[in-house]
């Protein structure tokens, strides 16, 4: 079988492996929404309590004004007194629950500190990490070895054990130039399968950047454009693949050379 269409096949199976490359960066947004939720929350208690106190306020307000008229009438009616006592244990009442919502405010207002100091330290975290996260999958260098880490899990979860069923970063020298796969599996026969773990990713994460700000707009255009270009980087990442010719070394044939696409899934 042709060596290119072997790896254009392995290509097709393995391509939906990309996906989950950003899926640490995704969940940490959805961390950033679910905080300002909850500071949605707490500031909407936050004014209905504001509301119930400056409610409670003007009831007190208009019981006081209530009590000192019938203070001053009290003089020339007997009856005023009687119907003192119930507007006095009224704003008993009121003044009572006035000093409750006030302490319920402050504690409001502290849980909302609280919470607002946390949500600061979360973003500041967050932000940090979603940094360290798009330099290392836009670095050539540390993009190349999260997938040989991502390639090493894979074979080690299978059962491979290192040197017995894989070799790791194999130098040899060709006929054109020195090659250095990244993983070489072992096979029964003395056969072998070479496995390349870098692959260009940068076009692919921008366009998911740039489709999670355009939700709203219904603007996919330029999004496209990026998928476009991941598209065409991967063709030209397998041709450079192939053009290594890893078959012509001696001693060394492998029966298939495969490109792996790493996720963090």
């Amino acid at each position: 079988m042709d060596a290119l269409a072997v790896i254009l096949a392995l290509l097709m199976l393995l391509v939906g492996a990309v996906a989950g490359a950003t899926a640490a960066y995704f969940p940490l947004r959805r961390r950033s929404r679910a905080l300002e939720e909850d500071f949605d929350a707490v500031s909407s208690r936050l004014s209905e309590v504001s509301a119930q106190f400056a409610a409670a306020d003007a009831e007190r307000r208009l019981l006081s004004l209530q009590n000192r008229e019938l203070g001053e009438a009290r003089n020339q009616d007997g009856s005023v007194l009687r119907a003192l006592a119930p507007v006095a244990e009224k704003l008993t009442a009121v003044q009572q629950q006035v000093a409750l919502l006030e302490r319920d405010r402050l504690e409001q207002y502290g849980q909302l500190a609280q919470q607002l100091q946390e949500a600061r330290l979360s973003d500041a975290q967050l932000i940090r990490s979603t940094h360290a996260l798009e330099s290392a999958l836009r670095s050539n260098s540390a993009r190349g070895q999260w997938g040989e880490v991502q390639l090493r899990r894979v074979v080690e979860a299978s059962g491979m054990l290192k040197h017995v069923d894989f070799l790791e970063q194999v130098h040899s020298a060709g006929s054109d130039s020195a090659v250095r796969p990244d993983l070489v599996v072992q096979l029964p026969g003395q056969k072998q399968l070479v496995v390349d773990a870098k692959v260009p990713l940068s076009s692919y994460l921008e366009a998911q950047e740039l489709g999670a700000r355009q939700e709203s707009a219904g603007n996919p255009g330029n999004q496209q454009s990026l998928l476009a270009a991941h598209a065409k980087a991967l063709r030209a990442h397998v041709d450079a693949l192939s053009n290594k010719k890893y078959w012509d070394i001696p001693g060394n044939s492998p029966e298939l050379v495969i490109c792996f696409l790493p996720a963090e899934s």
